[in-house]
């Protein structure tokens, strides 16, 4: 069948699965916010260290791209976090300006499979997913990714 008649599932070729979910301000977002736009969803820990060496890379790319529509959507994966003091804290030290989720009960890991962090999944403009990554992504890496999403 064609991509859009499939049912969406965290992976290639299916409709992303919409989730709502709020920031550290308590601002709402949701992933259907950014319909029309490629969206690189990152599932991430700030005590995770795979997570903290992918997240300038996922900064860089965010700055540069932006003009182009991209969007990079943090999701903290805040129920394996102490508090939220950490989360925080990370996005400071980083200067993390993408907008950031809180997965408070875990719902949208489950929803996308999230086994491991960092996780970082790719969406077209379209809405389907592109890609779905396991481990810490570099420039190179999300460049290529996001030339995909483009050209999709």
């Amino acid at each position: 069948p064609a991509t859009n008649e499939w049912p969406p599932e965290p992976s290639a070729g299916h409709p992303a699965p919409d989730f709502t979910l709020t920031t550290l301000a308590g601002e709402v977002v949701s992933l259907s916010d950014f319909q029309g736009q490629p969206v690189i969803v990152n599932f991430w820990a700030s005590w995770c260290g795979p997570c903290r060496l992918e997240m300038p890379h996922l900064q860089e790319a965010y700055t540069t791209r932006q003009d182009d529509g991209v969007v990079v959507l943090g999701v903290n994966l805040t129920k394996r976090e102490n508090d939220t003091e950490d989360v925080a804290a990370f996005l400071d030290e980083f200067g993390v300006t993408f907008p950031v989720v809180l997965d408070e009960e875990g719902d949208v890991a489950t929803l996308y499979e999230v086994r491991g962090q960092p996780a970082s999944v790719f969406i077209d403009a379209a809405g389907d997913v592109q890609t779905v990554f396991y481990g810490p992504v570099n420039r190179q890496f999300i460049d290529e990714r996001i030339a995909e999403m483009l050209a999709s």
